[in-house]
């Protein structure tokens, strides 16, 4: 297996519309120093700025297929979660090409399902029904909140073809 890095430049145009520039280096893993002069020389070509940078380090370069060929991205689901009232209240996680049988009939999320709540844990502040705090944030160092009085548990609806199907949860 190949160590592939990619380094993303996060920019913004003057409007601040934000978009995402992707490097890779197919040789070997860059040190901190050719990155930022990456960035830099970057920089100095174009009139954006940017709002962060990610490396990210692959350690497979062969593209795992779909387990359905049926799969496609622009089927979504929309998963929204608690974060808590001082955070704006929900989260809303859009996830792709959800398997049928995490659906109910009507195209809604069965959301109460372990596959759902299992994902939303990743992401916990560790109150709540799930009890154990992920290592993962929603932005800005946001995690899913689970004590207060609006819904603790996800809920969530599909997109399917560019039409929403069953919004209640």
């Amino acid at each position: 297996m190949a160590i592939r890095t990619v380094v993303n430049i996060h920019a913004v145009d003057g409007k601040g519309h934000k978009s995402v520039f992707s490097y890779e280096s197919l040789a070997d893993i860059p040190s901190a120093g050719n990155v930022s002069s990456l960035v830099a020389s970057w920089k100095n070509m174009t009139r954006l700025g940017y709002s962060h940078v990610t490396v990210t380090y692959k350690t497979d370069d062969v593209a795992v297929p779909a387990d359905d060929i049926g799969a496609r991205l622009g089927d979504t689901a929309t998963l929204e979660c608690w974060k808590g009232e001082e955070f704006g209240g929900t989260y809303t996680f859009k996830l792709a090409a959800i398997k049928e049988a995490l659906l109910n009939s009507d195209g809604s999320l069965l959301y109460q399902n372990a596959a759902f709540t299992d994902w939303a844990e990743w992401f916990d502040d560790g109150s709540g029904l799930f009890g154990l705090q992920g290592p993962f944030t929603l932005s800005d160092g946001e995690q899913l909140a689970e004590n207060g009085a609006a819904p603790t548990l996800p809920s969530g609806y599909t997109t399917k073809g560019g039409k929403t199907k069953a919004r209640r949860y």
